[in-house]
C-alpha cells in the first residue's frame, strides 16, 4: 500500500499537478544538501489548466551569482490566460 501524499489527494480531488512532469524529470527546486528536492508543488482546478509550457522551474542559481544568498529554492513561474474577451 502506498503512503498517503497530499499531492495524491490533491489529484485526487481533479487539480492538476503542473510539476508532475518536472518530478518525472527528477527536477529540484529545493537546491541546498542535504534537501535538494522538489518541494514547491502547484496545482490548478481544471478550469484553469494552461495550455503548452506555461510552468517552469527558474534554475536561477545556474545564471545568478549569489542567489543562493536570498533563497535555497528555485522560483517557480506560471501563467495562466483567460479566454480572449473576457474579464
Amino acid at each position: 500500500m502506498q503512503p498517503w501524499l497530499p499531492e495524491t489527494a490533491l489529484a485526487a480531488a481533479g487539480l492538476t499537478a503542473l510539476a508532475a512532469q518536472d518530478a518525472s524529470d527528477k527536477q529540484i527546486t529545493c537546491v541546498k544538501s542535504p534537501f535538494k528536492s522538489l518541494i514547491d508543488h502547484v496545482f490548478i482546478s481544471p478550469n484553469l489548466v494552461p495550455c503548452g509550457h506555461d510552468f517552469v522551474i527558474l534554475a536561477l542559481d545556474r545564471t545568478i551569482e549569489r542567489s543562493l544568498d536570498v533563497s535555497d529554492h528555485r522560483p517557480v513561474l506560471l501563467r495562466l490566460v483567460g479566454p480572449i474577451g473576457e474579464r
